[in-house]
């Protein structure tokens, strides 16, 4: 199969995924925005790699004007690019916007999960617990993009319960960042079960109303992900972009704090 219809049947999956424009009550331009950026997101479509307005319009089955306009929106997102003579690009991952979205996905998600803890009914309860039994069907099937796209469900399920209205809308295009460094340590052995055990822990304090474990426990699997970060800075440099240097955790961590001061 050739890496054009390895890229057609993964954008087709994503479409099923999200849906038709009348399911989800959006535009057109605004379906093939989410198709794009779920695609950034899920490695489809790789940093640094050449982005066709024809080729998309035609696998997407819609004009090259919402493809155009769409592209125009992941600019201003900083997930493409274009330049003179060169066309529109998938940009590389921006280490310091790495460790940006990590701080800030962190302050956002501690805060939904405590206060999801302390209000979760018996609605919300049960929502959690049918997302982690799709979440362990996909873990056996050995199906990591059917266990990434029920995490991302899950931490949106989160945020419902907690009753933050507008907290997703503001985390979407942080957890798209961080989503293609999560797509790339899917293949390290036991990562997804680990995953699994992390989202269980979480699950199991909200289930218990206990918001100071439920935070201890999201804390613990958000931070899990920089031993991930500083190993592909160190051995994919392709995927990064060059201008800033590899930071060590601790390095940045300390940044940030005095930042803060």
């Amino acid at each position: 199969m050739s890496e054009r219809d390895e890229r057609r049947i993964a954008l087709e999956s994503i479409i099923r995924h999200l849906g038709t424009d009348a399911e989800r009550d959006v535009t057109v331009t605004d379906r093939i925005f989410a198709i794009i950026r779920q695609a950034i997101g899920e490695l489809v479509l790789k940093p640094r790699e050449t982005l066709s307005e024809k080729e998309l319009a035609t696998i997407l089955g819609v004009s090259k004007t919402p493809v155009r306009e769409a592209l125009i929106r992941l600019s201003v997102e900083g997930l493409v690019s274009t330049l003179p003579r060169s066309g529109t690009h998938v940009t590389p991952i921006d280490p310091e916007d790495l460790f940006e979205a990590m701080v800030i996905r962190e302050a956002l998600e501690t805060t939904a999960v405590r206060l999801a803890a302390r209000r979760a009914d018996g609605r919300g309860k049960s929502l959690l617990r049918e997302t982690m039994v799709r979440q362990n069907e996909a873990l056996l099937a050995g199906d990591a993009i059917a266990f990434h796209r029920a995490d991302d469900d899950l931490h949106r399920e989160i945020v419902v319960v907690s009753g933050l209205r507008r907290l997703w809308s503001l985390l979407e295009p942080v957890r798209v960042t961080l989503n293609r460094v999560r797509y790339l340590a899917a293949p390290i052995p036991g990562r997804i079960g680990t995953l699994m055990l992390q989202h269980q822990e979480i699950v199991d304090a909200i289930l218990a109303n206990d918001s100071q474990a439920a935070v201890c426990s999201m804390r613990t699997h958000l931070d899990a992900l920089y031993p991930f970060v500083e190993a592909l800075l160190r051995d994919r440099p392709d995927l990064f972009e060059t201008r800033a240097k590899p930071h060590k955790r601790r390095s940045l961590t300390a940044r940030s704090a005095n930042d803060a001061i």
